[in-house]
């Protein structure tokens, strides 16, 4: 009895996310180590201070805090606070009515001990960076406006003490030592709504700031409020002189579009209503591991590609239940202790580029450095993955899989039938998984029947090279076993391709 033929297509998008031109070639760039940036927004709750403290200090990672100014006056937008000094900030164009969005610092016990773990982290080794007062989008502001909200920033800050008649008992925190551990902090900036333009940029580019009387301080050193649309993308320096150490817009698995490598955003992509997000308590779990497995793939990509580091922004809010907060966690542990990892500030990352060559670091940017004995990592896998499209183009969630690559983007790739073996089908799938692909559609197309489409992942190994497709339930290489025996072959390609 003659065989069924099977005439598979394997089509996807091969990555323009800027290509690696990759060789696995010894070169003389020595390979830089992968480098991960973690930063939180806000510093209101003294408990997140210590949390985050805490696992970074456990899981051999230093992180970044960009504080907003009004938490360190006392008052409120909803309770009364005896000797409230709220009233001394007035936002840019400011006339009447509200002047924060994010409230303020609460009684002078909560004022207290929010120095108190702030510069334990500071003195922990945490980096402290500028949000600016009360969370008003900037976006519009000019570089003035700009410099008069960084002078009520640095006022409020270094003199929280004196503003809010704390005493240095009651800190624990002697003022001078306060004020001296900050003058080597304050230097790198994230705008609230991440609301950045010209006059940001020529008022963080300028060196006119004072405080306290009169003591100076220097002009920034980085920026973290821009947006890199490529997750392997390398900081860069600006024309006003500080870095861009941006956030890219990352693949999600299960998701159809890329969410922005902060949690509010994952908030917001997983809300019915983004406008007004709120938790899915029974959802959490699948929160976690959704952002869980982005991260992960995001870091294995640069890991065993360009090396370009990872900027991760979260918040000391703890929305769907913690869930994104366990996810970073999850991260941190599993790959700051992993070889020729380094999880660090953005000022030691800045420090670094400032001292990297121009021609290194351009090398850098296209992954032309030394990739002679890659260490093979070590990680823990999510439990449960998700990117198989069903044909209404929703997602659902397989078991027992494995991290997909992200989903790439750009120019088609088609395999016919006829032109390969099983063993030159894994070869392809490898190359294609390096340059990003994640997930292709097999068309199986059997005597006498309408074709069929169904969507398989990459399971790629970076370490060993070795790639093979799985499908819940159907594993394509029990197919591909039959194709390799069949007495006829049909060369006729099927199809062009498939969107994913």
């Amino acid at each position: 009895m003659k065989k069924k033929m099977i005439l598979p297509l394997l089509a996807g998008l091969v990555s323009s996310l800027n290509p690696l031109a990759q060789s696995y070639a010894q070169t003389r760039i020595e390979r830089p180590p992968q480098y991960i940036l973690i930063s939180f927004d806000g510093g209101y709750n003294p408990d997140m201070w210590v949390a985050t403290r805490e696992h970074a200090l456990a899981s051999n990672a230093k992180v970044a805090h960009f504080i907003s100014g009004v938490d360190f006056l006392m008052g409120s937008s909803s309770r009364s606070i005896p000797g409230a000094v709220d009233h001394i900030y007035k936002p840019p164009r400011w006339t009447s009515g509200r002047r924060s969005d994010i409230g303020f610092g609460g009684d002078k016990g909560e004022v207290t001990r929010r120095i108190t773990e702030m510069k334990k982290s500071m003195d922990a080794g945490m980096e402290i960076g500028g949000h600016a007062n009360a969370h008003f989008n900037g976006s519009a502001w000019t570089a003035d406006e700009w410099r008069y909200e960084f002078n009520l920033f640095n006022e409020y800050v270094y003199n929280v003490h004196k503003i809010n008649g704390i005493s240095e008992n009651a800190s624990g925190v002697r003022v001078s030592d306060w004020k001296n551990a900050l003058d080597s902090h304050l230097k790198s900036f994230r705008a609230p709504y991440l609301g950045r333009g010209a006059g940001l940029w020529a008022a963080m580019g300028s060196s006119s700031w004072q405080v306290d009387g009169g003591r100076r301080l220097s002009r920034m050193v980085y920026d973290a409020s821009d947006v890199a649309q490529n997750p392997t993308s390398w900081p860069e320096k600006s024309n006003q002189g500080f870095w861009f150490m941006r956030m890219p817009v990352i693949p999600v698995p299960g998701l159809s579009r890329g969410v922005l490598a902060m949690d509010y955003n994952f908030y917001v992509a997983h809300s019915d209503n983004p406008n007004s997000p709120k938790d899915k308590p029974a959802m959490v779990g699948q929160f976690e591991e959704q952002m869980y497995a982005a991260y992960l793939n995001w870091f294995e990509r640069n890991y065993y590609g360009n090396r370009a580091p990872l900027n991760i922004g979260h918040h000391f809010s703890t929305w769907n239940k913690g869930a994104y907060w366990k996810a970073l966690k999850r991260f941190m542990t599993n790959v700051c202790n992993q070889p020729e990892v380094r999880c660090i500030t953005g000022m030691e990352m800045a420090e670094i580029l400032d001292k990297t060559p121009s021609a290194t670091l351009n090398a850098y940017r296209h992954g032309e450095f030394d990739r002679g004995n890659t260490p093979r990592l070590n990680l823990v896998r999510p439990t449960r993955i998700a990117d198989v499209r069903n044909e209404n183009d929703t997602y659902r969630w397989i078991k027992d899989g494995i991290a997909d690559l992200p989903r790439a983007e750009g120019t088609r790739f088609s395999w016919k039938s006829g032109d390969t073996d099983l063993h030159l089908l894994r070869l392809k799938l490898a190359d294609l998984a390096r340059k990003g692909l994640s997930r292709v559609d097999l068309v199986v197309k059997k005597a006498n029947q309408p074709e069929q489409k169904l969507p398989f992942m990459i399971e790629w190994n970076p370490a060993t090279d070795e790639a093979s497709l799985v499908r819940w339930n159907e594993p394509l290489l029990k197919a591909c076993d039959e194709h390799a025996h069949d007495e006829q072959v049909d060369t006729k390609e099927l199809v062009d391709g498939f969107d994913i």
